[in-house]
């Protein structure tokens, strides 16, 4: 999942949470590719899953605000990863 934080229109930081390697290499390559040196590791070495990553977009950022938020939005990611789907209805 990745997301853009915004406060009054405004980009405040770019959060991506990677719950499965499967979906985590392409989302680590994808923040690198926009990201650049903003991001710590090699693009072509993803952490190993699960994993939640906060880019500032700004230097006004509050840091312990962002890691307060991001690791709210990966446990409730999480939490609705993990639940089973609803029984479908036959047509």
């Amino acid at each position: 999942m990745r997301a853009t934080l915004q406060r009054d229109g405004a980009p405040v930081a770019d959060v991506a949470i990677a719950l499965h390697s499967r979906a985590g290499a392409q989302l680590w390559r994808a923040l690198h590719a926009e990201h650049g040196p903003e991001i710590r590791g090699d693009p072509a070495r993803p952490p190993a899953a699960p994993w939640c990553a906060v880019v500032p977009a700004g230097a006004g950022a509050d840091a312990g605000e962002l890691a307060r938020v991001a690791a709210a939005l990966a446990l409730a990611f999480a939490d609705h990863a993990a639940r089973p789907l609803p029984p479908t209805r036959p047509p």
